[in-house]
């Protein structure tokens, strides 16, 4: 199976801070309300433009990029509304690098948003929730 560096990252809208931007067209992809029938999704500056079957597709004009999903299967952007840590960092660390390291690594596993869920310690004097 042939790597493409495009499909590591979710596709969100342009106006969240997502680095997708301009015309691209993802075919034989399968809707999770329907994954029985292929579809091609067209987006423009990642989000989504028109959902056309293979019978009534027509080609994106040239210079945007063109994935064949193989029929992989797209689904909405799961919401984590209690982690502690993700990609070998925490919410304890209390650091803004310890937050963009989760970031990084939930959105790459299709986590589209979360909140940082963090508990009292004490024996650290709460300094994990002090502002940096």
């Amino acid at each position: 199976m042939e790597y493409h560096a495009e499909l590591d990252r979710p596709l969100v809208p342009i106006d969240s801070g997502s680095a997708m931007s301009g015309a691209l067209e993802l075919k034989q992809v399968r809707l999770y309300t329907n994954p029985d029938r292929p579809v091609t999704l067209a987006l423009n500056d990642g989000k989504i433009e028109r959902i056309t079957t293979a019978e009534s597709h027509q080609p994106e004009s040239p210079g945007g990029l063109s994935l064949d999903m193989q029929g992989r299967l797209a689904v909405p952007g799961m919401i984590d509304l209690h982690i502690h840590g993700a990609g070998g960092a925490d919410v304890f660390d209390g650091t803004p690098e310890s937050l963009r390291t989760m970031s990084t690594t939930l959105g790459r596993l299709g986590t589209t948003a979360f909140l940082a869920t963090t508990m009292i310690n004490q024996a650290r004097n709460n300094q994990h929730l002090a502002k940096t």
